[in-house]
């Protein structure tokens, strides 16, 4: 019991205050800082969308589809994102039809140069591009 008491009276008086606790932070900041941007949700959203690809045709073998399935991986991803950033944010209510538009012709010409396509495969996957781009408004709700 004399132990005790010393113990008790080494102790500083009680007045009343609890410390403040630290401010908790997230544990996925480093990701929610990614996402904080538009440019960076793109970049995000592409390249984890390029990764899982990578990863599901990995097992293959053949290393010339994996090294053609990354670039279409991120191409493709880019342009999701694009929907998914225009839909989602308020300050493309204007101009979210014609970004996608752009960057579903852009991507189109891309899929279309990468896969080997002649000139008419170039402006048919412009041409796709461009529709599925207008209307991601209506299609990119189910993904």
């Amino acid at each position: 019991m004399g132990m005790k008491q010393r113990i008790r009276r080494r102790q500083p008086a009680d007045r009343g205050s609890v410390p403040a606790a630290e401010p908790r932070r997230p544990r996925w900041r480093g990701l929610l800082w990614l996402f904080s941007t538009d440019t960076g949700s793109v970049l995000t959203i592409s390249l984890l969308l390029a990764l899982s690809l990578l990863v599901g045709h990995a097992d293959a073998g053949d290393a010339r589809s994996v090294l053609l399935l990354l670039p279409l991986g991120l191409v493709v991803g880019v342009f999701l994102a694009v929907i998914v950033v225009t839909e989602t944010r308020k300050t493309y209510v204007r101009s979210g039809a014609r970004i996608r538009i752009v960057t579903g012709a852009a991507a189109g010409a891309a899929i279309a140069v990468m896969l080997g396509a002649s000139f008419e495969g170039i402006a048919l996957g412009v041409l796709v591009g461009c529709v599925l781009g207008y209307l991601g408004k209506l299609w990119a709700q189910f993904i």
